[in-house]
């Protein structure tokens, strides 16, 4: 739909635009006077589908000539006290809007047209199509143009169209929709999923043979693959072009880290990190889980990629990000009532489903399955799904286990990190000796200490 917006006022047409934009999936022009909307209408006047005029001056001889110009456009005209004197050739307002109610009653009129056929919308109800998949707006920038269209979301089950098939959506569009305006996630229809995971599996592919890799950009990297990778498991399944993204990006964490990751420095620099709950608990989880081993020299590229996939993978299947935060049974008992039967069944069952994800991937290292099945067991057997005792749990889950305790910490503690609280906190319940190596390890202890005054001073 193309819209011209007759608007003087300056500081009311950004807001006008943008409400008509994504309520109606829109394109709109603004012009503050008439003399600038003859222009438009002369240059566009077959594309142009409704025109909406709200200027100071009210109606004159002026805009019923303007309006001639377009004898085939719908118009509304805003008017105040519900009439107004000298209004053009009836024919061509089909609609007016009340200035004292003014977004409210445009909205109301452009729906009324929409549904007498006088106007087409490209909204879409989700009830009639095959399912909209959820994609990072910033990840969009890699694999246009799509062979589909790209739907915002309204509602729960509102979704209007913003680009058509084959259009690119490029930085001026991610500028204008995630920066100005705080759209975050756009939506692609479920049957564009396989193309989109193999033009984004190229763009990774890229990323990974540049020099310029830092923990920084690679976090807030991981946290948007991570969320759209487990949106296309949702939706499509863990397929072997969601399998190759997942595999990539890991790779890329683990060539960020370096060969010696310090945790101190991870801690500092990703300290600020924020996204959804899952996402940047996984992300950290990784970079914390690989920096521990590190210290136990335990540092090979096997390791790293075996710590960062069970981080990627293990809270994949969740996707109540509250449920996600429980870190036990007797944590899920006092807060159940927060939950449905099935969530509740999601999480106590969360472990193992991951864990058979990530047996199902190909030329992955033994035992990641057994980190992910393992990350809630405790050390005094009180843990799930299997309630194992310290001594069988294995060496690489007691050290993700610990960076799990770690990074719930940190996320909860936020700039109140102190290293004497945490270590009091996990100290006690982690008494035995595979956990007490880990956690008593002393360059691991200098550093969290060397970084909570780093982050008290910052």
């Amino acid at each position: 739909m193309q819209v011209l917006l007759l608007q003087d006022r300056i500081d009311l047409s950004d807001q006008v635009r943008f409400l008509i934009e994504s309520t109606f999936s829109a394109q709109v022009q603004t012009v503050p006077m008439i003399s600038e909307g003859l222009k438009v209408v002369q240059n566009s006047q077959s594309l142009l589908d409704l025109i909406i005029v709200d200027l100071k001056q009210g109606v004159s001889g002026e805009l019923e000539e303007f309006m001639a110009q377009a004898p085939g456009v719908a118009v509304l005209l805003c008017v105040s006290g519900g009439g107004v004197k000298g209004v053009p050739s009836p024919a061509r307002v089909v609609g007016l809007i009340e200035r004292t109610t003014f977004m409210e009653s445009m909205t109301h009129a452009i729906q009324s047209l929409i549904d007498q056929g006088i106007l087409k919308s490209n909204s879409v109800d989700l009830k009639d199509s095959p399912g909209q998949v959820r994609i990072a707006a910033k990840l969009l920038l890699s694999v246009g143009p799509l062979n589909g269209d790209i739907y915002i979301r309204l509602s729960e089950s509102k979704f209007v169209k913003l680009f058509r098939k084959g259009d690119v959506f490029d930085l001026n569009d991610l500028e204008k929709y995630s920066i100005k305006k705080g759209v975050n996630y756009l939506y692609i229809r479920q049957e564009q999923c396989q193309e989109f995971a193999q033009k984004y599996k190229v763009e990774l592919d890229k990323i990974f043979k540049s020099d310029r890799l830092n923990i920084e950009d690679m976090s807030l990297l991981n946290m948007s693959v991570q969320e759209t990778v487990q949106e296309l498991i949702r939706k499509v399944g863990f397929s072997k072009e969601v399998q190759e993204i997942t595999r990539t990006q890991v790779q890329l964490t683990v060539k960020s880290m370096g060969k010696d990751p310090d945790l101190a420095d991870i801690l500092k620099k990703l300290k600020a990190t924020e996204g959804q709950y899952i996402s940047s608990h996984s992300t950290l989880c990784a970079y914390f889980s690989c920096a521990i081993a590190g210290q136990l020299q335990w540092g090979s590229d096997t390791t790293f990629t075996k710590l960062s996939l069970a981080a990627f993978l293990h809270d994949i299947t969740l996707n109540n990000h509250d449920l996600a935060q429980l870190t036990s049974l007797d944590e899920l008992e006092r807060y159940e009532t927060k939950f449905t039967a099935e969530e509740i069944k999601q999480f106590k069952n969360h472990p193992v489903e991951a864990a058979e994800l990530a047996k199902r991937m190909t030329e992955v290292p033994a035992d990641v399955d057994t980190i992910i099945r393992q990350h809630h067991e405790k050390a005094d057997g009180k843990g799930f799904p299997r309630s194992l005792s310290h001594q069988y749990i294995a060496p690489l889950a007691v050290v993700f286990i610990i960076a799990h305790d770690l990074t719930q910490y940190t996320i909860r503690a936020g700039a109140d990190f102190n290293a004497s609280v945490f270590l009091g906190e996990v100290r006690e319940k982690y008494k035995s000796n595979q956990f007490k190596k880990v956690l008593g390890c002393i360059e691991i202890l200098t550093k969290i200490k060397e970084l909570a005054m780093s982050m008290k001073k910052g």
